[in-house]
């Protein structure tokens, strides 16, 4: 199996970036990580909060606290 990590051709952060763009775009209220190069975004729901971490090569990690 061959594996590719997207930090290999982007910018750090960009795939965070696409990812909290699209939940956005779908609604959700998104805030982006305090630092420029953090990697978890916190996302707003109605009686609960979210937590999403995206690695630069594909990783996430979900988050969630009713």
């Amino acid at each position: 199996m061959t594996t590719t990590c997207l930090a290999d051709r982007t910018a750090p952060g960009d795939l965070l970036r696409l990812v909290a763009d699209g939940l956005a775009g779908a609604g959700l209220d998104v805030r982006p990580p305090g630092e420029a190069d953090g990697c978890r975004l916190d996302i707003a729901l109605p009686g609960a909060r979210c937590t999403l971490a995206v690695g630069d090569c594909g990783s996430a990690e979900w988050e969630y606290w009713p």
